[in-house]
């Protein structure tokens, strides 16, 4: 028998919890760097990136949001 991967070897019940287990969450939510500006075509509002990256997954410039 071949196994897949090294994390499915052991215990038939943990390797099995390990599946189950959603994945880490990894956006970007709580960014001190993610502002809400009001757009100058339509008016409506967007989440912008004070660092011009992309909105939604974690980069490498996450700085957790104080609270003041």
């Amino acid at each position: 028998m071949t196994w897949a991967r090294r994390s499915d070897r052991g215990d038939p019940a943990k390797v099995l919890e390990r599946r189950q287990e959603p994945p880490p969450v990894r956006s970007c939510a709580g960014c001190a760097h993610i502002r809400l500006v009001k757009s100058e075509f339509d008016g409506r509002r967007i989440l912008t990136c004070s660092h011009g990256m992309q909105v939604g997954q974690r980069c490498r410039l996450f700085e957790e949001r104080r609270s003041e």
